[in-house]
C-alpha cells in the first residue's frame, strides 16, 4: 500500500494543491464526481474551481463502492448526467 500512497504521505499539502490544479485544471469535457461518503466540508468548492461545472453527488454510507450498494441509484444518477449533458448543448 506504501508504494501508492506512499507519496501522498511524503508530500506536501501545497505540492498535493498543484498536482491537482495541474491535472484537474486541464478537463474539458463534462466530468460527474460521485462518493459512496460526504468528502470534506469544502470538497464540492474546491473541486468545481478547478472542474467548472463539475457536479457533486454522495451516496451517502455507501463507501467505496457505491455502484454495487446502491446500483440503481448509481445508474439514475449517471442518466440524469447524461441527460443534463443534452440539455446544455440544445440550451
Amino acid at each position: 500500500m506504501l508504494g501508492i500512497w506512499g507519496s501522498l504521505f511524503d508530500t506536501s499539502p501545497e505540492a498535493l494543491d498543484a498536482v491537482a490544479a495541474a491535472l484537474l485544471g486541464g478537463i474539458r469535457v463534462p466530468y460527474l464526481s460521485l462518493h459512496g461518503n460526504d468528502p470534506v466540508p469544502d470538497y464540492a468548492e474546491w473541486l468545481t474551481a478547478l472542474v467548472l461545472a463539475a457536479p457533486v453527488e454522495c451516496s451517502i454510507g455507501t463507501g467505496h463502492y457505491p455502484y454495487l450498494v446502491e446500483p440503481r441509484r448509481f445508474v439514475e444518477l449517471l442518466v440524469a448526467f447524461h441527460a443534463s449533458l443534452g440539455q446544455e448543448a440544445a440550451g
